[in-house]
């Protein structure tokens, strides 16, 4: 819990709902005269993150644009503030759950009309976001870049609203996405998301891929890693409806298709466009379903774990109401988080038995102490840094091939430039020519300049050898080496040949007698 006192500004600290990787989110209450008290919720900067200049940059530009929408199917946020050292974002209070574990308990009776309403709803909140302009007129040209079920929010009062703008990018913006970084889900990523390229065109694509999950009953990349996801968007293979459902009506195909264009200019240009031809579809085929059957339906399956939530939050209202608020928030129960790249979503929702987390940035209502978010990119990068490792090694030559005109084993002539050097400055092991290189890591490794010249001359690791005509010579089997000790190093034990080669600057040499 946070050790913090439990009050910002005008805002009495409640009970902790969600701990993220950048933020901490609170229920708070904001009281007032008359016994007035509203519900809220508060997201503040991880205190230990408040020194670190990028991580405060980013807490802003997310509060900075959250501050601007303003929409029925967009999360409301109400302030933001700081006070010292703590930095904080106030958002509505949403009692309700997102579409993610809806889908993931739905009965029978939540119908594909419902779904689809719901996804006419986000478009709604999208446009406005697309379209949105500042105060001297000129397009704001927000894009969320996380559209997916757990960010949309269904509350049992009958609202559908669009969460997390933590990772939203708009023109105007300050801060630069690092060369790299991949933001979203890949499950709903549009393929030019790969390349850094993000417009309204991949939000649209994430909308469409949730209308093919709507008509096909299942997730779009079912079975499929990360990985496996991101190669068949790098090359550019969407999944058909038709061949998944071939029962599919035709018109949710085709409306599924041009959404999921892989080429963005043959998308849907505005989410208005996708909106009009969904609610078109809608109306014709007679699938109708209204918001309030919607939030009905979910109050229903989820009536005792809100009844639940309710009661904890009403204690916690009467605890502080008393003056016996504990020192250290306690944990709203049955709170469930899904992490997101920002940080914490400050929504909340209930749920006794769910095992996967989801938490939008608006707000809702609790279910359990909320697990850090899962950091999947660091595991892909692993696995493709020791997949190119790997593919290193097996590519590694295991030694130069013997020079043409010289025998395994054999020195080459010299050539006129190369002199040897001062006996002095001869270094521990032969490598002053490349012949003694190859000899060194091909063959045999212990042969040496005196194992192949006779010795005329008293310098046993150097020596000149008379011009002769260039010829094919016999390959030479080398002698052992002698008594005598020499430069080059005697031949290793089998339990210092593992691994069988040392380096010599950028040159790899294989060690004698591990061959």
């Amino acid at each position: 819990m946070s050790p913090y006192r439990n009050q910002i500004g005008k805002y009495h600290l409640v009970a902790e709902i969600a701990r993220g990787g950048m933020g901490l989110v609170y229920l708070a209450v904001a009281r007032g005269p008359g016994g007035f008290n509203k519900l809220l919720v508060l997201k503040e900067l991880q205190p230990q993150l408040v020194e670190d200049p990028g991580f405060l940059e980013m807490f802003f530009e997310e509060a900075r644009l959250a501050a601007r929408l303003t929409h029925p199917n967009i999360v409301q946020t109400y302030e933001v503030g700081s006070e010292g050292n703590r930095h904080f974002i106030v958002m509505d209070y949403l009692s309700g759950r997102s579409l993610s574990r809806v889908l993931r308990r739905k009965p029978d009776a939540f119908t594909r009309a419902m779904h689809l309403r719901i996804l006419c709803e986000v478009l709604q909140g999208l446009d406005y976001a697309h379209n949105l302009t500042g105060f001297d007129g000129r397009p704001i040209g927000v894009v969320h870049r996380d559209i997916n079920p757990q960010n949309v929010f269904i509350t049992f009062d009958a609202q559908v609203k669009l969460v997390d703008f933590g990772i939203a990018k708009a023109v105007d913006s300050q801060l630069e996405t690092r060369t790299g970084v991949l933001k979203g889900k890949p499950g709903y990523m549009a393929p030019e998301q790969l390349s850094g390229i993000v417009d309204v065109h991949a939000d649209i694509f994430a909308v469409g891929a949730m209308i093919w999950e709507a008509v096909a009953g299942r997730r779009l990349w079912s079975g499929k890693s990360d990985l496996e996801i991101l190669s068949q968007l790098m090359h550019r293979r969407m999944p058909s409806l038709k061949e998944a459902v071939p029962s599919a009506p035709d018109e949710l195909v085709r409306i599924c298709e041009k959404a999921m264009a892989p080429d963005p200019e043959l998308r849907y240009q505005k989410a208005s466009e996708l909106l009009a031809d969904l609610e078109v579809y809608l109306v014709e085929a007679k699938e109708v379903a209204t918001v309030r059957d919607i939030a009905s339906k979910v109050s229903e399956i989820f009536a005792s774990e809100h009844a639940q939530t309710r009661s904890a939050i009403d204690r916690c209202l009467a605890a502080l109401k008393s003056g016996d608020a504990a020192i250290n928030l306690p944990a709203l129960p049955m709170v469930v988080h899904e992490g997101t790249p920002s940080g914490v979503s400050p929504h909340l929702e209930a749920s006794t038995n769910s095992k996967t987390p989801s938490t939008p940035n608006g707000t809702a209502a609790p279910d359990t102490p909320l697990p850090r978010p899962r950091r999947t990119w660091p595991l892909i990068a692993t696995l493709g840094g020791a997949g190119l490792l790997a593919m290193a090694w097996f590519a590694w030559p295991r030694g130069p091939a013997a020079p043409s005109g010289a025998a395994v084993g054999e020195l080459a002539p010299p050539t006129a430039q190369s002199a040897p050097p001062p006996p002095t400055q001869a270094p521990a092991f032969p490598t002053t020519t490349a012949a003694v290189a190859t000899a060194t890591a091909t063959a045999t490794a212990t042969a040496t300049a005196a194992d192949v010249v006779p010795p005329a001359a008293p310098a046993p690791v150097q020596r000149a050898v008379a011009p002769r005509t260039p010829r094919v010579t016999p390959r030479v089997t080398p002698r052992p080496p002698p008594e005598t000790p020499t430069a080059t190093p005697a031949p290793a034990a089998a339990s210092t040949c593992n691994p069988p080669f040392y380096f010599e600057g950028n040159k790899k040499v294989y060690k004698p007698g591990c061959l």
